[in-house]
């Protein structure tokens, strides 16, 4: 038993110390881990910073795809492994209320034993005063025929001066003899009185062995069924050890092959993430190259624009001179007067609509000031550039018609959406990348990345749908305005025969209401333009909200699994302790049980050596019968001879 129990201790120890190895291996991993994350989140982070444009989107909605699908596979993994868990405690649990059990059962026992070893102690003690009483008669018994015997070999010769005594010494020797019969017959009493006793005891050991539940066949082995369910419980007990040994094994092949798998995962992403940095390499090269010849675009236009601006005033200034200079081609003063109280009229119109434009521009740049504030000094540049533009072609925009100003006013806004447009992708992306730092890299939480930028490739692809559209219209409207300066020059000219021919004031009505006609289109446009805008932003601002509330759903969602996972660990960690415990508690009631059997032998011991004093005492009382009976066969011998001489 001491040995089993020594291995035991020994096996008990290694598998503490494998545990805390694998503890420290794990450590090791997670601080990997966490390494290993925080280089991943720098590389994320980069690629966050360099990922502005929206064609690179297409190939990533391909990754999250495959990410999503991987991810799905890691989460089901790891909801296995915590069911194992959970199995496995509950498996623990049941073991430990059996080995509890168990326990409470052999320590009933031992308490039993216990009563029962300090009862037997106590009758022994008494009997084995009873024993020395009993030797301490015999003995004195002895001592008295020794000397009786010796009295009568030691009798006086029949002539002797003493026979007159001898009456007297028979007498004497009478009522000794009659004493040491009642004496005798005492010890027979006190012998008798001690099988009962001891016949009680046996009663009462059969008895509380049948209430322990003992078959009749096997009372006289109660140790030697201890001792066998003690091998039966150290039997349990290695196979219990070995079994956790063993789910302990697989647990560290397991995690040792997601180890592998994850380390495998890292390199596979950092690879792809290594090829999606080229290539976002590659196209914000691309999207340089498209900027500058933009950039070299605009320059011409502005500069072909002016030259326009500056040709149609000149043309309409001799217009006007070669109108007043002809003498035969005059109006009459009537006329005159009606003509240019409409064209006061006209450029109060037109002075009023630039101040419309001034306002909506006002607007404009105070939505956009959150986005501006966080380009870079090129598109800064870019524009205070487009405002310098816009300002000197409103200071050559004072005497040309409203179709000019409607044309510069819908390029500037085409440019500010355009220039907007990137501005909301990189903050966007910036954003992004705050919510990468603040969640972590926990799975779910990259699932929710990965969505995440499959929902922002969506709305950049219907931006630039909408920036195609938007495009497409700015076209059109160049188209519509060019027709319309086509047709106006053709009204002009038509006008001008007309009031060289005094043409009637019909038709020159009729050309002012075409012309408020094509303003108020114009004004439509410009209206269904802003609130096209407007209602753009209102989408970003809802799908950036919606993204967000997304993102902590997906943090809160990993911070409860690590507490799962964490709880799950704790609660392991408790039931090995238990467990270690329960062994050890184990181990010191079978001592315990030893040394109860060690004592209960010295007791059965003791019983048998009192009762072969007992039956040493009886042999000696037989003995001391058959004397006293020779004794009295001889008294009867010697009386009659002394009475006859």
């Amino acid at each position: 038993m001491v040995p089993r129990s020594g291995l035991q201790h020994a096996a008990i120890t290694s598998y503490s110390h494998k545990l805390q190895c694998l503890r420290i291996q794990v450590r090791q991993i997670a601080r990997e881990r966490d390494k290993a994350r925080l280089d991943l989140e720098k590389v994320e982070r980069h690629c966050l910073e360099l990922d502005r444009e929206l064609d690179e989107l297409y190939v990533a909605l391909e990754h999250t795809q495959s990410k999503l699908k991987d991810a799905q596979a890691e989460t089901e993994a790891k909801e296995l492994l915590l069911q194992q868990a959970i199995k496995h405690q509950a498996t623990l649990e049941a073991s430990t209320q059996f080995l509890q059990g168990k326990e409470d059962i052999l320590q009933g026992r031992l308490n039993h034993t216990v009563r029962e070893n300090t009862e037997l102690k106590n009758k022994v003690a008494d009997m084995a005063e009873k024993l020395a009483a009993s030797e301490k008669l015999v003995l004195q018994l002895q001592k008295d025929l020794n000397c009786i015997v010796k009295d009568k070999l030691r009798q006086v010769e029949p002539h002797s001066p003493e026979l007159p005594n001898q009456s007297e010494l028979f007498a004497e020797i009478v009522l000794e003899y009659e004493r040491q019969c009642q004496r005798v017959k005492v010890l027979w009493n006190q012998n008798r009185v001690l099988q009962r006793e001891l016949e009680g005891l046996r009663l009462q050991l059969q008895e509380s062995r049948a209430v322990r539940g003992l078959p009749a066949g096997e009372m006289s082995l109660p140790m030697e069924q201890l001792q066998e369910q003690l091998c039966d419980l150290k039997v349990q007990l290695e196979t219990k050890i070995n079994y956790y040994e063993e789910e302990i094994e697989l647990m560290r092949k397991n995690f040792e092959r997601e180890s592998k798998d994850s380390e495998e995962s890292f390199k596979a992403e950092t690879r792809k993430m290594e090829d999606q940095k080229r290539d976002l390499e590659e196209t914000v090269a691309k999207y340089w190259v498209l900027i500058d010849s933009l950039k070299e675009q605009k320059c011409v236009w502005s500069l072909e624009l002016g030259g326009r601006f500056e040709m149609e005033q000149a043309g309409v200034g001799q217009q006007h001179i070669e109108d007043f200079c002809h003498p035969g081609q005059q109006l009459d003063q009537g006329e005159l007067c009606q003509l240019l109280e409409e064209n006061s009229l006209l450029k109060s119109q037109l002075g009023r609509l630039q101040r419309e434009l001034r306002q909506a521009k006002k607007k404009g740049s105070k939505h956009d000031e959150k986005y501006v504030s966080e380009f870079s000094g090129e598109k800064v540049g870019e524009l205070a550039e487009i405002g310098e533009l816009t300002a000197s072609s409103e200071k050559s925009k004072g005497e040309i018609s409203h179709l000019d100003v409607k044309l510069s006013r819908e390029l500037a806004e085409h440019k500010a959406g355009h220039c907007t447009g990137p501005g909301t992708v990189w903050l966007r992306s910036q954003r992004l990348a705050e919510a990468e730092q603040l969640r972590g890299t926990e799975i779910a939480a990259r699932l929710e990345h990965h969505q995440q930028h499959a929902a922002c490739w969506m709305e950049m692809e219907m931006l630039q749908q909408q920036l195609k559209a938007s495009q497409k219209k700015l076209l059109e409207a160049k188209a519509s305005l060019s027709r319309t300066q086509a047709l106006h020059a053709l009204q002009l000219q038509e006008a001008k025969a007309q009031m060289n021919n005094m043409v009637p004031k019909k038709q020159f009505e009729q050309l002012q209401t075409s012309l408020r006609e094509e303003q108020c289109k114009a004004q439509k446009l410009q209206e269904n333009l802003h609130q096209q805008a407007e209602q753009m932003c209102r989408q970003l601002a809802r799908t950036q909200e919606e993204h967000e509330h997304l993102l902590q759903a997906a943090v809160e969602q990993a911070e409860g699994l690590e507490q799962n996972l964490s709880s799950a660990e704790a609660a392991l960690v408790e039931k090995a302790t238990q467990l270690k415990d329960a062994q050890a508690q184990l181990s010191r009631n079978k001592l315990l049980i030893k040394d109860l059997c060690e004592e209960k032998r010295g007791f059965a011991m003791a019983l048998q050596a009192a009762e072969l004093k007992q039956k040493s005492t009886e042999e000696k009382n037989q003995v001391l019968e058959e004397q006293a009976a020779a004794l009295k066969q001889l008294i009867r011998k010697i009386t009659p001879a002394s009475l006859s001489g």
